[in-house]
């Protein structure tokens, strides 16, 4: 199962370093992602989200030395939630993005490439299974609004060998074609391709009463089954084609390395 979540955007605040007795340190980053869209009216809208990344050992040591306020950061990650409830009884959550070793990462991008990636990254892919079929709804604007939950699941190695499974359940919220798409084929079990963008209400800080989700908006997001019926995903092939499917975004790592963003086309063929 997959649970990749990549970011472009501008550091919010200084790094929040914190060390432990036993040496290890740990690293808070606030990243602001920003993403003007059109809606189908042609109405241009600006959106922009809060993150909250968190990085150990090493990976910390890297944000302390290198990474400051302003500058602009390549993140991979995984999503992680926890809940907890306050003395009031109030449920409160936190939405964290795990980064760094073994399989996320935090790349300061040269200054030179800024130029050339105008467009901040807010992408989300998870491959996982529907726990329960989606409850349906109507949007502000009067169309199908669909809300289900992807599970997804992953081991996890320590760097001192140990192992251990992560489970985590994703909210997906839909609307329109997607949302009568969700309504037509997800059931409890259906294994799932989704692509959107992380929503995290107050960028994922303690004390906050609303869950982070997952939105799947057209034309950039996506949903297909991965059991063969993937055109099946989009009833409109024309309405669903986003500009930049099929091309690559490359940046350019502070040390120089050259590192492909994830595309839709990279993952295996199923089916």
């Amino acid at each position: 199962m997959i649970n990749k979540l990549i970011l472009v955007g501008n550091v919010g605040a200084e790094p929040e370093i914190r060390e432990f007795p036993s040496g290890t340190k740990k690293a808070t980053i606030r990243l602001a992602t920003n993403e003007r869209y059109k809606t189908r009216s042609g109405e241009e809208r600006d959106v922009t989200q809060w993150h909250r990344i968190i990085c150990w050992g090493k990976d910390a040591e890297f944000v302390e030395e290198n990474v400051k306020k302003g500058r602009k950061l390549y993140v991979e990650g995984s999503i992680e939630y926890r809940q907890y409830e306050d003395a009031e009884g109030n449920q409160k959550y936190i939405t964290e993005i795990k980064a760094g070793w073994p399989k996320g990462k935090v790349l300061v991008m040269d200054d030179r490439q800024e130029g050339g990636f105008a467009e901040m990254v807010n992408k989300l892919i998870l491959v996982g299974e529907a726990q329960t079929k989606p409850q349906m709804g109507s949007s502000v604007q009067g169309g199908k609004e669909a809300n289900f939950t992807v599970m997804t699941n992953r081991i996890t190695t320590t760097r001192s060998g140990d192992k251990w499974e992560e489970i985590h359940a994703h909210t997906v919220v839909c609307w329109g074609k997607d949302a009568e798409f969700a309504e037509k084929f997800i059931n409890e079990g259906t294994k799932l391709f989704v692509m959107g963008t992380m929503n995290t209400p107050a960028g994922g800080n303690t004390g906050k009463s609303e869950a982070a989700v997952v939105q799947v908006a057209w034309p950039e997001g996506e949903i297909r089954l991965m059991d063969g019926r993937r055109e099946e995903s989009r009833p409109s092939t024309s309405e669903s084609t986003s500009p930049s499917r099929g091309k690559k975004e490359r940046i350019i790592s502070k040390t120089g390395g050259d590192l492909p963003v994830m595309d839709v086309n990279d993952l295996p063929k199923t089916g």
